[in-house]
């Protein structure tokens, strides 16, 4: 079905399908497989799916089931491919991270009174589950899916207060596994927030960096209550944020280290330029920003000190906050951690010396963020 002012454009009945079936008795990755494809000879072979419907032998069970609980999950379905109504449904939308549907389809019962709260809250979940899981060098896409069976079997038809707990176990097993943390060490996800753990957070992937930079903006213009080109409405945020970097009015990342001569010359010893070093640097999480439409081009190979009326006239409060720009009243509203004082340039360049010092504070933005979901 061709869709108009919704988050997609069409939606493919047979996806639902999938994800429906998957959702009620897939247990197993052998299991959720089936439902691929040709999934309509695993409905009629699939011993839970023909007892769910009386095994077609009931005229008025089927049509109690189809006009009941089908449409009632076509309906949960439709609303979240197409609402712009939660959040973190867009959130996690913004990263093609369609699991989330799955998920929340797994844990939403027939015509269930928690419906809106398990959206949100199983959304946000996600959210943070996936976050975190990049941010400290554990995602990887296969494995990422790995954990989804489990939880899809976990999560199924459970009240929202015991659904959360089962991510924080499932996040902190995996972390565990990749020698992230010691087994027992952490109880809940808001315990792995800690910044000896985050602090080589770095820009990867430009979407995801993009995506933090954005959420935190977001956050500061909720907290000071002030407009950000990140704090529009969720329509107008999805459209800004594109994966393609070509749209006029898109979100760009940048980068504070450009490779201008004074930036090299700050990892350059004895005439050796250390190339590694510069890169690393460059691309710590703390080192990159957004910009919005062609700005980053404009700035693409400038110095610090000829970046900063870019920034300040960015309309990201990040940014801002950064170059000084920010009204000292707003500054003063802003969380303890989060009231740093302006970066200056030395000879031009952005210091060395405040390069850990942007790594702290964007841990500290990422913490209030996705710390206790």
């Amino acid at each position: 079905a061709q869709l108009k002012n919704s988050t997609e454009k069409s939606l493919d009945l047979d996806l639902f399908f999938q994800t429906f079936f998957r959702a009620k008795f897939a247990d197993s990755e052998s299991e959720y497989e089936k439902f691929e494809g040709d999934y309509h000879y695993e409905m009629y072979g699939n011993d839970r799916v023909k007892q769910y419907f009386g095994n077609f032998q009931s005229r008025d069970l089927l049509f109690n089931r189809i006009t009941s609980d089908i449409k009632y999950f076509a309906e949960l379905y439709l609303e979240l491919r197409t609402s712009y109504a939660h959040e973190n449904l867009i959130f996690n939308k913004l990263l093609d991270q369609n699991q989330q549907y799955l998920l929340i389809t797994s844990a939403v019962t027939l015509n269930d009174p928690e419906r809106a709260q398990k959206i949100d809250g199983i959304a946000a979940k996600f959210d943070q589950f996936h976050t975190v899981l990049r941010l400290l060098d554990a995602y990887d896409s296969n494995s990422f899916q790995r954990l989804i069976y489990p939880l899809n079997k976990d999560v199924r038809e459970k009240p929202l207060a015991e659904v959360k707990p089962l991510f924080d176990t499932s996040l902190i097993n995996s972390l565990v596994e990749e020698n992230i943390i010691q087994a027992g060490q952490c109880a809940s996800a808001a315990e792995v927030f800690e910044y000896e753990r985050f602090k080589g957070i770095r820009n990867q992937w430009t979407n995801f960096s993009k995506y933090i930079l954005m959420r935190i903006d977001r956050h500061l213009a909720d907290l000071l209550d002030k407009p950000s080109f990140a704090s529009e409405e969720l329509d107008e945020l999805e459209d800004r944020f594109n994966k393609n970097n070509m749209r006029r009015y898109g979100m760009h990342l940048e980068h504070i280290y450009t490779q201008h001569d004074a930036n090299r010359a700050l990892f350059t010893t004895n005439g050796h330029f250390d190339e590694s070093a510069f890169q690393q640097k460059r691309n710590l999480l703390g080192m990159v920003l957004l910009l919005k439409d062609k700005q980053n081009l404009s700035s693409n190979n400038e110095i610090y000190a000829d970046k900063q009326q870019t920034y300040a006239q960015s309309n990201l409060i990040w940014n801002e906050l950064l170059v000084g720009h920010l009204p000292s009243v707003d500054r003063q509203r802003l969380p303890a951690e989060l009231r740093i004082e302006p970066v200056q340039s030395e000879n031009q360049v952005f210091p060395l010396s405040a390069v850990d010092v942007r790594q702290r504070v964007i841990f500290e933005a990422i913490k209030r963020i996705w710390g206790n979901v």
